[in-house]
């Protein structure tokens, strides 16, 4: 098992290098419509649409889900479903509507007044410029969807400075009781290692006594390893049956972390194939969780894999996309693999916007 485990972790590394190199293929579903350019002289949002997923859906490394990228002006953008004008080259207008459940990446243009100045500073990381102008943002101004990715960011930015407690509160405010889109849940800050703080403890004991299923996940994932690790793992269980996809995902994936280390190599076949199936975003907790587990038990070349997939595929994440990449700097050298290790380096530095 280990062997191939360890094959299975070159083979994803060497495919997940030709796509971030250009060099995958992207195949459209059939079914889905072809992409279409709106006017040039447009803002132009762009939406990345992932094959819907079944019980029956066959998902593995040599049978990648479908994607295709539509361009256009989303109208609407919610829990149930993507609304997108798109313009055909006659110049005709019409709406696509789209599943959320499907919609795996947005990248919008910003409207709104002073946003695109805002969304400049947060690309930059000048989080303190960044949080000044989104204090000034008029939300009267921006669209309802954008205005949810834009609180997306804030949160991002909280989880990244480690004020987990008000991360938590800002995505709880998001997620309004779970009405938002799916692939936001990639932002929700929930404990994928073995860290703990007392501060984030009492609050998450707060959010597990909640009606909400959002809170109740959220806590749950910081008490699971805890004092109050029984309440934690009962709310997961529950969790676990809810009606919410991205819930029952997130919860199921939250209880690998109480499998015992000498399991996890037995385990984690399962959890890769279980992991693939959720749209990207929402898997890079779970692959943070694979990548730290690995690392504790001292399977470092499927660590550095899930480091690659991390810095690969969840770029829209720049601090976690790094603090994946610098663990496996660190795991490299500490393997005297020195030309390896000062490969991601560069790919830091890259990645910083210093090289």
């Amino acid at each position: 098992m280990e062997s191939s485990l360890s094959d299975l972790a070159k083979i994803c590394i060497h495919k997940l290098v030709l796509l971030s190199c250009g060099l995958g293929t992207v195949v459209a579903p059939a079914y889905l419509p072809a992409c279409q350019e709106p006017l040039a002289s447009d803002p132009v949002d762009r939406v990345e649409i992932r094959q819907a997923v079944t019980a029956n859906t066959k998902v593995g490394l040599w049978s990648p889900l479908k994607t295709m990228t539509l361009s256009g002006k989303i109208e609407s953008f919610d829990v149930k479903s993507l609304v997108i004008q798109v313009t055909a080259e006659d110049g005709t207008l019409s709406s696509k509507t789209i599943a959320s459940d499907m919609v795996q990446k947005v990248v919008p243009a910003w409207r709104g007044t002073g946003l695109v100045e805002a969304m400049e500073l947060f690309d930059q990381r000048k989080m303190q410029e960044f949080s000044k102008a989104f204090g000034k943002l008029d939300f009267k101004t921006i669209p309802e969807w954008q205005a949810k990715f834009v609180l997306a960011k804030i949160v991002q930015s909280r989880d990244a400075a480690n004020q987990i407690v008000i991360a938590g509160e800002s995505f709880l405010r998001l997620a309004n009781d779970g009405a938002i889109p799916e692939l936001l849940y990639a932002d929700m800050p929930l404990c994928w290692t073995g860290a703990r703080t007392d501060d984030v403890n009492t609050k998450a004991k707060e959010w597990l006594k909640q009606d909400s299923e959002v809170a109740r996940l959220l806590g749950a994932s910081w008490l699971l390893l805890g004092q109050d690790a029984l309440i934690a793992r009962k709310a997961l269980d529950e969790l676990q049956k809810s009606k919410s996809p991205v819930i029952a995902q997130l919860a199921k994936a939250q209880s690998w972390r109480i499998v015992p280390a000498p399991e996890t190599m037995q385990q984690l076949p399962t959890w890769i194939s279980e992991r693939d199936r959720m749209l990207i975003p929402i898997s890079l907790g779970p692959t943070e969780f694979m990548m730290d587990r690995l690392m504790r038990i001292g399977q470092n070349e499927l660590a550095i894999g899930c480091a690659v997939r991390i810095a690969t595929l969840h770029t829209d994440n720049y601090y976690r996309s790094r603090r994946a990449l610098v663990a496996a700097n660190q795991l490299l050298k500490k393997q005297g693999r020195d030309a390896e290790a000062d490969q991601v380096a560069q790919w830091i530095k890259k990645l910083d916007g210093t090289n």
